[in-house]
This record gives C-alpha cells, sequence and structure tokens, in this order.
C-alpha cells in the first residue's frame, strides 16, 4: 500500500493507483489584474521511489502559467528554489536591490539567472539575508 504525504491530494495522484507515478497536491490558483487574463497555478508534487534513480522522489514545486487560449508555460523547480523565488517576489519591492543585480553574467558575456549554481544561490540568500535551507 502507498503512504501519501500530507498535502497529496487524492483525487489526482497518479500514485495511488498503480504504485508508480506521482503525488499532486491540489493546485493553487491565482490570478492577474483584470483586464489580463494570466492565471498562476502552483502545486507541489513527489514522484514514487525507482531504484537507480536517487532523485526520483525528490519533492517539485510546478509553477504554470495560463491565459484564455491555454496552457503558455510551465516551469519545474526543487524546493530550495521555489523558497528563494518567493522571498525575491515579496521582498524585491522593499529592498536596495535593482533586478538587474539579480543577473549574473556568464563567462561568453551572456547572462544567467541567479541559483544556477549553488554559488548563485549562496549570493541570493546573501543578498536577502536568508539562512540556508
Amino acid at each position: 500500500m502507498i503512504e501519501h504525504p500530507s498535502w497529496c491530494d487524492l483525487a489526482t495522484c497518479t500514485a495511488a493507483t498503480s504504485g508508480r507515478g506521482h503525488h499532486i497536491s491540489r493546485a493553487v490558483e491565482l490570478h492577474a489584474i483584470p483586464p489580463c487574463p494570466l492565471g498562476i497555478f502552483v502545486s507541489l508534487t513527489q514522484g514514487t521511489p525507482v531504484p537507480g534513480f536517487p532523485l526520483s522522489d525528490v519533492p517539485l514545486v510546478h509553477l504554470a502559467l495560463n491565459d484564455d487560449e491555454g496552457e503558455l508555460c510551465t516551469v519545474a523547480m526543487y524546493l530550495d528554489l521555489a523558497h528563494v523565488l518567493g522571498h525575491t517576489l515579496t521582498r524585491l519591492p522593499q529592498a536596495d536591490i535593482r533586478p538587474e543585480d539579480l543577473v549574473n553574467r556568464a563567462p561568453a558575456g551572456g547572462t544567467r539567472s541567479y541559483g544556477d549554481d549553488d554559488r548563485g544561490r549562496a549570493q541570493i540568500r546573501r543578498a536577502w539575508r536568508l539562512h540556508p535551507a
């Protein structure tokens, strides 16, 4: 018998029927200020363990952007990155930091977002005075 995390929504869980698949939470729906049709859906998933794949049962946060014509994009992220994103979204308006400070120059002259590696995550945590997850 499968043991479900407390946040798992049994109506959408695919692990319940087959012993494989994913535990899935009920999505949180957020909507932009009208008349913008943008909808944001956030949910938590966790796969069932697969031998030989150590990250198969790591929880992930899924963020989907939809409009009135359907899904625009979906992003899956580890919990620590979702935590940093949440703090960034809530603290950026009050912080003495510019949005361009959140972008790091890559060696080839391109850009990459902070959080792409451990060094970037550490820089975000220092910027927001967060403790490591």
